[in-house]
């Protein structure tokens, strides 16, 4: 995999840029992770959580070769806490604080472990940009606009740790597939075709080669657990 000049300025630039935006917000850390953990397990009451060694060992596996693939100065020191929700419902969900929300019904709608790492980067990308939700009457939702610069982020979380970001295009197919009513119904996520049109962008501008690794028997074992 190689990787030119525009990617390492990207995440420099990037590294200088996310420490000032973090100022703008007035909630203390405290604050945060009690709102987020309070997210968090209201939605393990309502569905249930998949705790299993094999499934948490695995999804802990992919969030540490994720965080740790990143340059020093951008790495988050603690680890993601990645729960795995037992609901058919295909839901991805980044309450903040490092909370990262994956449904049984996700991980069924994706094809290969490439995909999964896609979905987990993307949710890891709304941490490191600093993402707020917008109000909305039902659910606590992202703009469009920063979907699209979490799409575009995490496929460059994962091409730095290995994985073929071209998955991401598949991934993004296969998700609206399964969600594209509750996807679409609130006007927040973009179209599919935009979103795969930006990562298309993002991968020409960034001068990269894809990397080899699509999947692996790990995933498949994940997979036929759920």
């Amino acid at each position: 995999m190689r990787f030119s000049a525009s990617v390492l300025i990207c995440f420099l630039v990037l590294s200088i840029w996310l420490p000032a935006c973090s100022a703008k917000r007035q909630t203390s850390a405290e604050d945060s992770f009690r709102e987020a953990s309070l997210k968090t397990n209201a939605l393990v009451q309502r569905y249930g959580q998949i705790v299993g060694s094999e499934q948490t060992d695995y999804l802990a596996s992919l969030e540490r070769r994720l965080r740790t693939a990143l340059p020093e100065n951008y790495k988050r020191e603690k680890p993601f806490k990645v729960i795995l929700i037992d609901t058919g419902k295909p839901l991805a969900y980044s309450p903040g604080a490092g909370f990262i929300i994956i449904s049984r019904g996700m991980v069924r709608a994706l094809g290969n472990e490439a995909q999964l790492v896609f979905v987990l980067a993307h949710e890891m990308a709304h941490y490191y940009l600093k993402h707020n939700f917008i109000a909305s009457e039902r659910d606590e939702l992202f703009s469009p606009e920063q979907e699209l610069a979490a799409d575009k982020l995490a496929v460059g979380i994962m091409a730095l740790a290995g994985w073929d970001p071209m998955q991401a295009l598949t991934a993004i197919r296969n998700i609206y597939k399964e969600a594209r009513p509750f996807l679409l119904e609130h006007g927040t996520h973009p179209d599919p075709s935009a979103r795969t049109a930006a990562i298309r962008q993002e991968m020409h501008e960034s001068g990269w080669r894809s990397a080899s690794l699509t999947d692996r028997r790990d995933f498949r074992k994940f997979k036929m657990s759920l």
